[in-house]
């Protein structure tokens, strides 16, 4: 791969976090017709919306960073807490957000 292509996922080297990020939003295999796209965007981003209102913005950054592949280590550093203090808080935050967004 030269350095100017892009992996098809830039999760490549945590393949378990790509697919559990992408199989929720993924479109299916069968042929949808461009309505049926534009209708999974729309609640894509809805659902993206309703995530970035319910949290903090110390909590957006933190799942941002994860989602883009960050590993907790670099985070907790950015975020100046313990990795476990880390882990808690978006474990909080998740289980938050899954009532939320559900």
């Amino acid at each position: 791969m030269s350095s100017r292509e892009k992996p098809a996922c830039a999760l490549r080297y945590f393949p378990r976090r790509c697919r559990l990020l992408e199989e929720p939003y993924r479109v299916p295999a069968v042929e949808s017709s461009p309505e049926d796209i534009a209708v999974h965007r729309l609640q894509l981003r809805e659902t993206i919306a309703i995530v970035r209102t319910s949290t903090s913005d110390a909590e957006w950054r933190i799942l941002w960073s994860l989602a883009y592949g960050k590993d907790y280590c670099t985070v907790a550093k950015r975020a100046r807490m313990s990795i476990s203090a880390l882990k808690s808080k978006v474990c909080r935050c998740r289980q938050r957000l899954n009532g939320i967004a559900a």
